[in-house]
């Protein structure tokens, strides 16, 4: 299906990395209803985060970090996660967000699915969730 993209707002490392065939930022950009489309899923289905290249190759040590931060997050912001269903997501943003305690950062994490299913599903929930709320977020 035809997807209108004139208005897309998304970061611009997401949309270059998706522009490099990047699974991963594709789906990030198609949202959530592209998973119920079959045929786009059996040409390439969706991958974990952590299999984007950015992830996979980041800056050698010797390298700093563009002044747009970490993968665009830096101390000071506040971001909303959407669907993010173990909160691993929200919680790698946290730790860059709180990186430098002299500025207010807040995450603020959300998930499709009840703290009881996320608890069952995922073996280290009640951790992950444990670490955003000692952080200072909201869940």
């Amino acid at each position: 299906p035809f997807r209108d993209i004139n208005h897309l707002y998304c970061h611009t490392e997401t949309a270059a990395c998706a522009m490099k065939l990047c699974v991963p930022c594709a789906y990030k950009i198609g949202n959530f209803d592209i998973a119920f489309d079959k045929n786009f899923n059996a040409l390439a289905p969706n991958q974990r985060p952590e299999s984007c290249p950015r992830i996979k190759d980041p800056l050698p040590p010797t390298e700093t970090p563009s002044r747009a931060g970490n993968l665009g997050y830096r101390p000071g912001m506040s971001v909303l996660t959407c669907g993010d269903g173990d909160f691993s997501f929200s919680l790698a943003v946290a730790r860059i967000l709180h990186e430098d305690a002299s500025k207010q950062s807040k995450v603020f994490a959300t998930s499709y699915e009840m703290h009881e299913t996320l608890a069952e599903v995922y073996p280290n929930f009640e951790e992950t969730l444990k670490e955003l709320n000692d952080l200072g977020n909201f869940v």
